[in-house]
């Protein structure tokens, strides 16, 4: 414990302590506030202060204690109020959190923190209509804050609404550090949008920075390349296609549409041999239709 004059009194050692806690010095700011309530147990701006430290030293019951103590003494006191939210928020207790934000709101109307933060809490209790509504809010004043496109982008993704999450996150994916979950939502948003080119792009971005897509997203991806490619064949651009299959049986070995188009494309490439090799995979793989293509061109393979 720091040692303190007998001439300090209470309200002093709250300014040293409030000093301490500007440096984010929390350890010696939480040692000048414990003497502070010492001398006056009573002290609610000391007591705030002192959950302050906590909630830096990530102290959080300790630092919801201080703050709901505080606000039984000052329940008018905004900045209590936002803390106290702040740390429920930390401590995964989104509904109690909007509670909190929501007591705010009825004292000060018109304040821009709350509305992001009511925003944080939606998203994370799954009200993403209400999120993204409170996100929107939030640009009006926040108009630098380009962090809310992801937030707002990714409540949208959410709700299905492609158009709009592509709106947010290609506004927001240019800046360096994207997350890759921005990229991959870009991604499937493209996808649904049959902006399959488009999806590749995105998802050729994710692998850029180390994450390879499994799971449903491989699924969304090797498809897309057998999508694009049959685009790129109707415009009979017959390499730029063979390209796309070939990347797709490669992800997905597995994928009897990967094959069997790339077969149907070896064919018209008089590569029969590949073309039946293609087919009878992709038959194998439970694409039915590659029989026919294979009775007329690759009799002579079956036996």
């Amino acid at each position: 414990m720091l040692f303190f004059s007998c001439s300090d009194n209470a309200e002093e050692l709250e300014k040293k302590g409030a000093r301490a806690l500007i440096k984010k010095d929390f350890e010696t700011a939480l040692d000048l506030f414990h003497q502070a309530l010492e001398l006056n147990p009573e002290y609610d701006e000391a007591l705030f202060k002192r959950g302050q430290c906590y909630y830096g030293l990530a102290e959080y019951e300790n630092a919801l204690v201080d703050f709901e103590s505080a606000l039984k003494k000052n329940p008018e006191n905004l900045p209590i109020h936002f803390n106290k939210g702040l740390c429920l928020m930390e401590l995964k207790n989104y509904k109690d959190a909007l509670l909190s934000f929501e007591k705010l709101e009825f004292i000060q109307k018109e304040n821009p923190s709350i509305y992001l933060q009511k925003a944080n809490c939606h998203f994370k209790l799954g009200s993403y209509k209400k999120a993204a509504s409170y996100y929107t809010t939030s640009l009006t004043y926040f108009k630098d804050s380009i962090s809310i496109n992801l937030l707002r982008g990714s409540s949208y993704f959410q709700l299905g609404q492609y158009k709009k999450v592509l709106a947010d996150l290609e506004y927001y994916i240019p800046l360096k550090e994207t997350p890759t979950l921005a990229i991959e939502y870009a991604a499937i948003s493209k996808f649904k949008l049959e902006d399959y080119a488009g999806s590749i792009n995105y998802f050729d971005q994710m692998i850029e920075n180390g994450k390879m897509p499994i799971g449903e997203n491989l699924k969304t991806m090797v498809d897309a390349l057998v999508f694009s490619a049959q685009d790129c064949i109707a415009q009979e651009d017959r390499d730029q296609g063979l390209e796309l299959l070939t990347r797709a049986t490669t992800l997905d070995p597995l994928n009897k549409d990967a094959f069997y188009y790339r077969g149907l494309l070896f064919l018209d490439m008089a590569n029969r041999f590949d073309a039946c090799m293609d087919l009878n995979t992709a038959l194998k793989n439970g694409q039915t239709k590659a029989l026919n293509a294979m009775n007329y061109s690759c009799s002579d393979f079956m036996h």
